[in-house]
């Protein structure tokens, strides 16, 4: 036989098919069996090679499709997926596609799932196109189907294995796709027709603008006319279930990122919560190239929500801001298109995308900016500046006005938008600064950008942009670099652009530029750039009331290391400045540098209007600034060696006016420079004093009187001689009402007109003819000023004022003629002082005053007439005796002027004499001269408390000794003086005296006597320091000094440390080194010898108070106290006091000016350096301050010393921490602190446990401060270990210090501590050592959990207790809640649970039992839920280790979950829930033994509620591990559901809503139920009955709803099971609820049919019960037993128990029918059911049977009710709807006939008809109504029927039909009448 050809075979093995499924067609199940089997195969060979084949196999398969559509029964799945995926053949998946589809609907979820991994897996390698395209949306219907395992479960692990998605290019494309869907829009189309695949990609695709074509066609969406087809019929449950699926371990953060971006920026919050959570948690790395590129390909195409959201996640991303084509298009897109499809929809929209840009535009500009150059920076920052300019610039647009009819809701939106808006438009300008910035542009593009921002400025209305694009403007300042300005020409135009819009008027501008322009130029260009320093001016004073930062700015650009103190600047060339200032329009060389001169090249025109030419106006306020600024380069210039600092101008010009040293360098200097410029500079300080334009305004002209006499009092004699001729014009100031006017013209006049070069001998000679024009004005001014002074007595206000003028002008002008040399060129004064100005007594104080400082000048210059003569008026006892009286009153100038006095007068004595220590050459009784006398009367002001007076003494006296030795006078004189010709030489043996009294003094021990001799001695040494006679006793005064250090007043103290420092200064190198050796010596004492009086001062006082106002104070009080108390050890104890507190008063003094340098400057004892470290953080700031200044000079090195005497120096520290004195114990606690820090820990390990007991020692201490300081110790400590851990250093010197911590803070002295800042810093610290020790923290994690745990309680505020405590005990539930959710919220609990990421199997080996134990023994409500949320988070995070230990913790919580508090027991039933999901079935088994045990034995109600809350924790925390158990606990929570308590009942209500909540499941656990049911039955309290019987009943009806699926009754099983328990259940007595149990026995009886049935004996029984029920004497329950009893006798069709009910409730009828009954509701209701018992408890099968004799007996059992009154509500209420539905049963005609219709059953209907009242139509209400319109109908119907015989006719009919016709023209209701119309019709028809 011939071999078949592979056709023939695949022919016969088709057909084979083909038969055997045609053989079954017929059979359902035979038909699945088959088809599971060969369906696949079958349609394999659909890709057969064989056309005839091929047509076969599809032909059939349309044949198999009829066949299965009829029926239900599920198809091959896997064999039809895997053979779709596997095979090539577009044929078979053609016909496979169909199939695959159907067997996907039929599955049920459990059959879906195993189909995912079979899809997912290789899923990428799929064809693409519709092959593709088909096995995705198969994909999507089975999605719903995957359970997602719940995070940080064992299951989350291999999930993504699980789901067949192994291959991370599955996962891509899977995860790609979804992310596409997730931007599908599909609405709801217009199209009633099906479309086809292109039409409904045209028809969606403008909604889906993110989607291309491509990605339409390949979801291919199907439109079926109505709506979509599946997948995507309900698109947003299909998004939300694929947002969850990427949430999962399925999907890596980098294949999910894109798609989370998308989800994050979908607008359904559920989807954007669970997208913005994907980002929250993501781990990748945002440098990674290939994400920043994909970032921004994927923002090409987004829409502007999802473009936002990759904004926000680029600006994460570093490497994204190299890519700068991809951000040169982002910002095309969004920011510079206005047209095309992804343009945002909405205003909020297009504002957040914008936010969102600039935000990343500036993260991309700062960053490339310190990276390198950012080459599109300024292309982008012309794209955002058209953005501005598109909003309107400079100026904006105005917003959108919206019209009145607006909502208010779409006005607050509006104004939102706006406000927004001009946030952007601010943003947008901080980010023109900063991208132009980041890039390196031209010069020209760089000033164009520079205008257009500050044209911006100054006219943009903007609120709030004036900050913006002041940040911008600054950016773009950095590219203006100072050190540039010179080298490149273009950048010279840069002052001249900030020149013009510094003087922008306003209007136009909007905003001053002032500030920005200043600043501008302070950092942009040189300091010795004039321009900019003219612009500073202008900002200074150029304008009235300008604000006080432009001041500020313009002083700092005018301050040469404002900006500059990194680099020394180049200082100006103060000549050149002249010129520009003063004698230039800087007007052209701001406008018009191109034409203008050099500046200093023009010739220079002194006439005033040229003088002030730039300070006309307004500006004439500037003037002054100028000047101060030309003298103080001047004066840098001349120093150049001068320390600068940032007080270098102040200190400056107190050198130059204190030190002669300085002063005579700074003359030398500039006898140096040229004449000219110095002259020009003196030309414009006078030209602004005496200018028309200053005349009012005092202070310029002030000002510039200052700068005059500062300059021209240090400028050479011969450079000045041409200002000298124009002195004349000050003399007018002179007059002025301004004292200080008035004062400094006369000084700039006595330097002037005192010049030689005014010729003074011809002026004042009679015989020189004045042909010299200042000559005449010379003579003409002598002459007004003697006219003046003349009028001294006499003169008055502005008179006076001219006065004081002329005086003060007379003494500087003849004194500087003196100084200068020339006073032999007037052999006599042209007139002199009246001498009535010092001894007159009628004089104003301020004229004495002046007459004082005039007399005190000349006599100074030793003027000659101006000296007191023996034998004149002006005698020299009367001038001593009249400065003397002002003195003792406190007169400084009289002081001044007694020193002055006593140069002038000559000395008597020829030489040194004997000191007789009180400072004079004669002792007061044997005479003396007249500079004894000053002395005296000096040497008797010490007494004087008022320190400035001490000065001015100390200055007089040394003035009065050392004359013109004295640094002081030299000072004062303040022109280039020639002293050879006028000096007068020290009085050596003067000085000598007065030194022997002074150190004399120095020992006493009176207050004011101590504080006066130091001060002098200190102004001797200060100001003659360098004469002979005091250089040879500076040893002498050391030791005075040495000795004042110990005195109680501060300001002996200060003035002692600077005798020193002065003394160190001017001693020799022997001198010093004993001047150091004393300081150190008086510095490591500590003892000190007090050398005391009766009156020597020991304390302060008031610090030591006796009560009644008064303290002790004295030596003197001391031993008065000791005496009173009759205890004389006091007086030892307060001298041991008071030499204590004089040690510290000492060392307060070190180091205050300059006491360092004299300690720096010799060999140290090393045992200063553990001493001195100390007291630099002593309390005393005044001893802090001079333990620095020593340390810093003393120790050049500090680490070096520290290095060498640590151990030293800690050991010093630690004895002085815990001292009796509370300063040493403040200062250690400081000096510790700073020690070790910085200090690698092997440095003082050996100290560590030391430092920290001894610290958290003074932690408690009695003194605030001092906790303060052992408080910041300890967190110095915590912050060393806390930085250790954030470093990761290593554990091997870590951990003991960790150690050496914790064991503190977590001891008794720590977060045990009861003084509350110990316990806040403990808890501090072990928060932030568990939040950064990370795994260093190993070792200590157990033992810091539990210490953490037990903190929770402890830590709660005392008000929150006491507020609990007071509360009534219903009222806590509330309280307990807000506690317990702190206990979630608090930093301890995240503390624990950055622990517990450091927990092992060997960690909790050590922690476990030691929960137990705190779980056993806590007390607070905190700690033990905090235990629940630690069990829970262990079971969570850490299942493997916890697992092993989960049976010992379940134990513990069958005692523990019961807790009396809600809140704890929630939490420890959580816990519990949690423990069963790793706890061995045996512990599981045992606890449930236990609570099901407890539920039904135990007598408190409430620990059935904990068994409920239980319970419901496990059913919602594991769901799969109550899965495996709900064969015994959902049985329980059905029981449980029906409990009385109401917390028990939802409890349980909620776990079987959630876990069965059908019938179908109380049927499957009906046993279980039954068991529980008879348990709670047999149980011996109430409440387990009842409830009991409640679960009985709703069983009842749950059997009976699943009965009605299978054959519409209830399984024999069930029968037999409930009945039993609903006849126990039906036995108990009546309560509350008992007639829904009862309700359930007509149900049972009606489905129960085979029970009762086949058992006569239950039958019988239940006959018994119903009567029994119905006979209780319950009134609220005989009702519902009454309706009970009727509906039973109908489900019990074998009864006729008609006459039983009636019997039943005939008593109740007739009780109301009763005259003498009371009228109660229950009765009434009692009768109505009763009544409604009988109309509806007849036989069924007797109705059917006998209708008319069953009709009968029901009229004639009621007819004696039914007529009667009492029944006429009744009736209405129940008789019409029964007579309704009995005449609607019998209506079949079947049901009739079959029985002879009695004559008397005519009488029957007739009744009827009457009892239903048919002539009281109104009566009633409309439902009343209407159901008696349908009850006559009914009634009308059945005799129409026949039913009481022949159908009505002839007069009957139509005496029905008029009765029907009459209540329908009374009937008001429009129902009713449509019901009584259909009556009428149905009349007709028959």
């Amino acid at each position: 036989m011939a071999a078949q050809s592979t056709m023939e075979r695949e022919l016969q093995l088709v057909d084979r098919a083909i038969d055997k499924i045609l053989k079954v067609s017929g059979d359902e199940s035979q038909l699945q069996n088959v088809l599971h089997v060969y369906l696949a195969p079958f349609l394999a060979k659909a890709g057969s090679p064989h056309q005839q084949v091929r047509d076969k196999v599809i032909k059939f398969s349309r044949t198999i499709e009829t066949f299965i559509l009829p029926t239900e029964f599920p198809l091959p799945a896997q064999a039809l997926i895997k053979q779709y995926k596997s095979t090539e053949s577009p044929i078979i998946q053609l016909v496979s596609s169909k199939f695959m589809t159907y067997a996907i609907d039929r599955a049920d979820d459990y059959d879906r799932r195993p189909l995912a991994p079979i899809i997912l897996n290789g899923i990428s390698s799929v064809k693409s196109g519709t092959p593709s395209t088909t096995i995705f949306k198969v994909l999507l219907r089975v999605l719903d189907s995957i359970i997602i395992p719940p995070r940080g479960s064992s299951e989350e692990a291999g999930f993504r294995d699980t789901l067949g998605l192994s291959d991370g290019k599955d996962a891509s494309w899977v995860a790609e796709r979804f992310g596409e869907l997730l931007l599908l829009k599909l609405p709801s189309l217009r199209q009633p027709d099906p479309l086809r695949p292109s039409d409904v990609v045209a028809e969606i695709g403008p909604m889906n603008t993110s989607l291309n074509t491509a990605d339409l066609s390949f979801f291919a969406p199907e439109w079926t006319g109505r709506n979509w087809s599946a997948p995507y019929d309900n698109l947003p449950t299909l998004r939300h279930k694929i947002a969850q699926l990427l949430t999962s371990a399925a999907f890596q953060d980098r294949e999910k990122i894109i798609p989370a971006v998308l989800a994050a920026g979908n607008s359904d919050s559920r989807i954007s919560e669970l997208g913005s959570d994907m980002l929250r948690r993501t781990t990748i790395s945002f440098e990674d190239v290939d994400l920043a590129k994909d970032l921004f390909k994927a923002h090409s195409t987004l829409s502007a929500p999802y473009r936002t959201k990759i904004l926000e996640l680029l600006s994460k991303s570093a490497v994204s801001t190299t890519m700068e084509t991809e951000i040169a298009a982002v910002v095309k897109l969004d920011l510079v298109d206005d047209s095309g499809p992804l343009l945002p929809g909405s205003d909020l929209e297009r504002v957040k995308l914008h936010r969102a840009l600039f935000a990343y535009l500036n993260f991309a500009s700062r960053l490339a900016r310190s990276q390198g150059r950012f080459s599109v920076g300024s292309s982008l920052s012309f794209s955002v500046m058209e953005y501005i300019e598109n909003q309107g610039w400079p100026c904006p647009h105005p917003p959108n006005q919206q019209n009145g009819h607006a909502s208010a809701k779409t006005r607050a939106i509006s104004s939102s938008i706006a406000s927004a808006d001009q946030e952007l438009r601010g943003m947008a300008y901080e980010l023109v600064g900063s991208l132009t910035a980041a890039d390196k542009i031209r010069v020209e593009d760089a000033f164009s950008i520079s205008e257009w921002l500050l044209q911006s400025l100054s006219r943009d209305t903007t609120p709030d942009v004036g900050m913006r694009i002041e940040s911008a403007i600054g950016e773009l300042v950095r590219f203006f670099e100072p050190k540039q300005f010179d080298l490149d020409p273009k950048l010279a135009v840069l002052p001249n652009v900030l020149y013009r819009y510094f003087v922008l008027p306003s209007p136009p501008a909007f905003r001053s530029l002032k500030l920005v322009t200043v600043k501008w130029a302070n950092r942009s260009m040189p300091f010795s750039q004039w321009k900019a320093r003219f612009l500073d001016i202008l900002a200074v004073a150029g304008t009235p009331g300008e604000k006080s930062d432009v001041v500020e700015e313009g002083k700092r650009g005018l301050d040469p290391w404002t900006y500059r103190d990194s680099v020394l600047p180049e200082i100006p060339d103060w000549a050149e400045l002249i010129y520009p200032f003063f004698y230039e329009d800087a007007e052209k060389h701001f406008t018009s540098p191109g034409a203008s001169s050099a500046p200093g090249s023009a010739p220079v025109e002194e006439e005033e209007e040229v003088t002030l030419r730039n300070f006309t106006g307004e500006r004439i306020n500037a003037l002054p600034v100028a000047l101060r600024f030309v003298r103080d380069m001047m004066f840098v210039d001349a120093l150049a060696d001068f320390k600068k600092n940032p007080h270098w101008a102040s200190q400056m010009e107190v050198a130059i006016n204190h030190n002669i040293t300085m002063r005579r360098r700074l003359q030398s200097s500039l006898r140096c420079n040229s004449e000219k410029p110095l002259h020009l500079v003196l030309q414009a300080c006078l030209r602004g004093a005496v200018s028309r334009d200053t005349r009012d305004l005092d202070s310029v002209v002030e000002q510039c009187l200052r700068y005059l006499v500062d300059i021209a009092s240090v400028s050479p004699e011969k450079f000045i001689g041409h200002i000298a001729t124009q002195s004349v014009l000050l003399f007018d100031l002179c007059a002025s009402n301004s004292k200080e006017i008035r004062v400094l013209a006369a000084k700039a006049f006595g330097i002037f007109a005192g010049h030689p070069a005014m010729a003074w001998e011809a002026v004042t000679s009679p015989e020189t003819p004045a042909d010299a024009t200042h000559v005449k004005q010379l003579r003409a001014i002598l002459e007004t000023m003697k006219a003046r002074i003349s009028q001294w007595e006499t003169a008055v206000g502005a008179e006076a004022n001219a006065v004081e003028g002329a005086i003060l002008a007379y003494a500087h002008l003849f004194s500087r003629i003196q100084y200068y040399g020339r006073g032999y060129q007037l052999s006599t004064l042209p007139f002199v002082l009246p001498a009535g100005l010092l001894l007159g007594q009628g004089k104003s104080l301020a004229m004495r005053d002046v007459a004082l400082e005039a007399f005190a000048e000349l006599w100074c210059a030793r003027v000659h007439d101006a000296i007191p003569r023996e034998g004149t008026d002006f005698h020299p006892r009367a001038v001593i005796d009249s400065l003397k009286e002002l003195a003792e009153r406190g007169n400084e100038k009289a002081i001044f002027a007694l020193g002055r006095l006593a140069m002038a007068l000559d000395d008597p004595s020829d030489g040194a004499k004997e000191t007789s220590g009180d400072g004079l050459v004669n002792p007061e009784d044997q005479g003396g001269d007249h500079i004894d006398s000053i002395l005296r009367i000096l040497f008797n002001l010490g007494k004087k408390r008022e320190t400035e007076i001490q000065f001015g003494v100390g200055e007089a006296i040394t003035a009065a000794i050392a004359r013109f030795g004295s640094e002081e006078v030299l000072l004062h004189v303040n022109v280039d003086e020639d002293k050879t010709l006028w000096t007068g030489g020290a009085r050596d043996h003067r000085i000598t005296l007065v030194l022997d009294k002074l150190f004399l003094d120095c020992k006493d021990t009176a207050p004011s006597r101590i504080k006066a001799a130091g001060i002098w001695l200190f102004c001797l040494v200060q100001h003659a320091g360098r004469h002979p006679s005091v250089q040879s006793r500076l040893r002498e005064a050391q030791v005075a000094f040495m000795r004042l250090l110990y005195a109680r007043d501060e300001l002996v103290q200060e003035t002692a440390s600077r005798g020193l420092s002065l003394v160190h200064e001017r001693g020799d190198q022997q001198l010093r080194e004993d001047l150091a050796r004393d300081l150190v010596s008086s510095f490591t004492g500590s003892k000190v010898q007090l050398k005391v009086g009766e009156d020597t001062e020991l304390f302060d006082p008031g610090a030591l108070p006796t009560g009644e106002g008064k303290s002790v104070t004295s030596y003197k009080d001391i031993v008065a106290l000791a005496n009173e108390v009759g205890d004389q050890s006091l007086v030892y104890k307060f001298m041991s006091l008071a030499t204590n507190a004089a040690t510290w008063s000492a060392r307060s003094a070190f180091g205050r000016f300059g006491l360092s340098n004299i300690l720096s400057d010799s060999p140290q004892d090393p045992r200063i350096y553990p001493k001195l470290f100390r007291y630099r953080f002593d309390p005393n700031p005044n001893v802090r301050r001079s333990m620095g200044d020593i340390w810093k000079a003393l120790v050049k090195d500090p680490n070096r010393v520290i290095e060498e005497h640590f151990d030293a120096i800690m050991d010093e520290l630690l004895r002085s921490i815990v001292g009796k004195e509370w300063r040493s114990r403040e200062a250690s606690c400081r000096a510790i602190a700073e020690l070790i820090g910085g200090q690698p820990f092997e440095k003082y390990d050996t100290y560590y446990g030391q430092i920290w007991s001894s610290a958290l020692k003074v932690l408690d201490d009695v003194k605030e401060s001092v906790r303060s300081a052992a408080l910041r110790l300890c967190m110095n400590l915590v912050n060393n270990i806390v930085r250790l851990l954030e470093g990761g250093g290593s554990a091997t010197f870590i951990y003991p210090m960790l150690r050496a911590a914790l064991r503190f803070l977590m001891s008794p002295n720590g977060v045990e501590s009861s003084a509350a800042e110990v316990k806040a810093f403990s808890l501090g610290a072990l928060l932030d050592v568990a939040k950064k020790g990370g795994k260093t923290l190993k070792p200590v994690v157990a033992e810091m959990i539990v210490c953490l745990l037990g903190l929770h309680s402890t830590v709660e505020p005392d008000q929150i207790n006491y507020a609990y405590q007071r509360l009534q005990e219903d009222k806590r539930g509330e309280l307990d809640k807000l506690r317990a959710s702190f206990v979630n919220q608090s930093p301890i609990s995240e503390a624990v649970d950055n622990l517990l990421r450091q927990l092992d199997g060997e960690i909790m080996a050590d922690l476990a039992p030691q929960i137990e134990e705190t779980i056993k023994s806590a007390v607070g409500m905190q700690t033990k839920i905090a235990c629940a949320r630690l069990l829970v988070d262990l079971v969570l995070r850490h299942r493997e280790v916890m697992e092993p230990y989960s049976a010992s913790f379940l134990r513990l919580m069958e005692k523990h979950a019961l807790e009396r508090n809600d809140e704890v027991s929630k939490a420890y039933a959580k816990a519990t829930a949690y423990i069963m999901r790793v706890a061995p079935d045996p512990a599981k088994d045992r606890f449930f033994d236990k609570f099901i045990d407890l539920y039904f034995t135990h007598e408190d109600d409430a620990r059935r509620q904990k068994v409920a809350d239980a319970i419901l924790a496990f059913s919602k925390a594991s769901p799969d591990a109550f899965n495996k158990y709900e064969a015994r606990l959902l049985p329980l929570a059905y029981f449980g559901s029906r409990d009385t308590d109401e917390w028990v009942r939802k409890a349980f209500e909620t776990v079987w809503e959630s876990h069965a909540g059908n019938s179908r499941t109380v049927a499957r656990y009906a046993p279980d139920i039954a068991v529980f049911v008879g348990r709670g039955l047999q149980a011996p309290r109430w409440v387990l009955q009842h409830t009991a019987a409640f679960t009985i009943a709703s069983m009842v009806s749950a059997l009976v709803t699943a009965s009605d699926i299978t054959d519409g009754q209830i399984s024999k099983e069930n029968l037999h099971l409930v009945w039993p328990l609903l006849d126990k259940a039906l036995a108990l007595k009546p309560f509350s609820g008992k007639e829904k149990v009862l309700a359930a026995l007509p149900e049972f009886v009606a489905k129960g049919r085979r029970l009762w049935m086949e058992d006569g004996g239950v039958a019988k029984q239940m006959h018994k019960v119903a009567l029994r029920e119905a006979k209780r004497n319950n009134e609220v329950y005989r009702p519902h037993a009454f309706e009970a009893l009727w509906r039973f006798a109908a489900a019990r069709e074998d009864l006729d128990m008609l006459d039983d009910v009636f019997s039943v409730v005939q008593p109740h009828l007739d009780e109301l029918v009763e005259d003498d009954r009371m009228d109660t509701d229950s009765g009434e209701e009692a009768a109505a059911k009763g009544l409604e018992a009988v109309a509806r408890g007849y036989q069924r099968a007797a109705l059917k049977a006998n209708a008319p004799g069953v009709l009968e007996k029901i009229i004639n059992l009621l007819k004696p009710y039914l007529s009667h009154a009492r029944f006429a509500v009744i009736k209405r209420e129940v008789w019409y709807a029964c007579v309704r539905d009995i005449m609607r049963e019998v209506g079949a005609p079947e049901r009739t006939g079959q029985v002879q219709v009695q004559p008397t059953q005519g009488a029957s209907a007739a009744f009827y008809l009457l009892s239903l009242d048919p002539d009281l139509v109104d009566v009633g209400t409309e439902t009343q109504r209407k159901t008696r319109a349908e009850a006559i109908g009914a009634l009308l119907a059945a005799k129409g029927r026949g039913v009481f015989g022949p159908p009505p006719q002839g007069p009957e009919k139509e005496q029905l039909s008029g009765m029907v016709r009459g209540a329908l023209e009374r009937e008001r209701s429009v129902e009713v009448q449509a019901q009584l119309r259909s009556i009428l019709e149905e009349m007709v028809k028959c």
